[in-house]
């Protein structure tokens, strides 16, 4: 990190390239996901909002992470609290359930979650069905001020 603070480069730029190399580093997973489906015989119907969904939900999820590693007194304590955080959303959205099974409190959590948005959008686009513009409006308006928030408080040199 000391090297990337001397260099002259932008957060911005830093920023785009991680998520490029995240984005890289996911693309074999996803492939290998959907060629195992039709291994165990999954009936998929992709439509073109699957990796579009995939692409916002990336950068909701890394500007909640930066926006958290942004407070944090070291790079190791903010992966550490972005991979707890990452956790627990995750296990109070609707991901493992539906909104009609969860109780009320995670109901209500849910309404304000990325992952709910998320996990209804990519499961509408892996059954065959399109509308999926407000999921992908909600997530583009998450990924925007979460990123936006968290490039203000990063901070990119050292105290």
């Amino acid at each position: 990190m000391k090297l990337l603070i001397t260099m002259p480069m932008s957060k911005a730029s830093y920023a785009v390239g991680v998520l490029a190399f995240a984005a890289i580093q996911s693309v074999p997973v996803v492939v290998v996901l959907l060629a195992f489906s039709f291994v165990v015989d999954v009936d998929l119907a992709l439509t073109w909002a699957f990796f579009p969904l995939i692409i916002i939900t990336l950068l909701g999820v890394s500007g909640i992470a930066l926006m958290i590693s942004s407070y944090a007194p070291s790079p190791e304590v903010g992966g550490i609290m972005s991979n707890l955080f990452g956790v627990v959303l995750v296990m109070v959205s609707p991901v493992f359930f539906t909104m009609d099974q969860a109780p009320v409190a995670l109901k209500l959590l849910g309404w304000v979650s990325p992952m709910r948005y998320a996990a209804d959008g990519l499961n509408k686009s892996i059954s065959g069905k399109t509308d999926v513009w407000l999921e992908l409006f909600i997530l583009a308006a998450f990924a925007t001020v979460t990123m936006a928030l968290g490039f203000r408080h990063l901070r990119w040199r050292e105290e």
